[in-house]
């Protein structure tokens, strides 16, 4: 029996797996997720390509940025506010 391109559907575990992933910053890799979740490193690279893991990479690291700014700028505010 061949194995599968792709995963259809991401289950709970595949979240957990992608948070891992995200969770090992910039030391991120595939091995590393895979010997903490008890998978095979193959299991991992199947559901990063499934559940297109760079491209959330990219979204979550944007997103979190915008958050950072956002809260720089109303920090900045407030502070200004504070000085009047």
């Amino acid at each position: 029996m061949s194995k599968p391109n792709r995963l259809q559907v991401e289950q709970e575990h595949h979240k957990q797996a992608f948070e891992t992933y995200y969770g090992l910053g910039t030391k991120r890799n595939y091995r590393e997720v895979g010997e903490r979740l008890g998978v095979s490193t193959s299991a991992v690279k199947l559901m990063a390509k499934s559940f297109n893991w760079p491209a959330r990479i990219q979204e979550r690291d944007a997103t979190v940025a915008r958050q950072a700014a956002d809260q720089a700028i109303g920090s900045a505010v407030a502070e200004a506010a504070r000085k009047r």
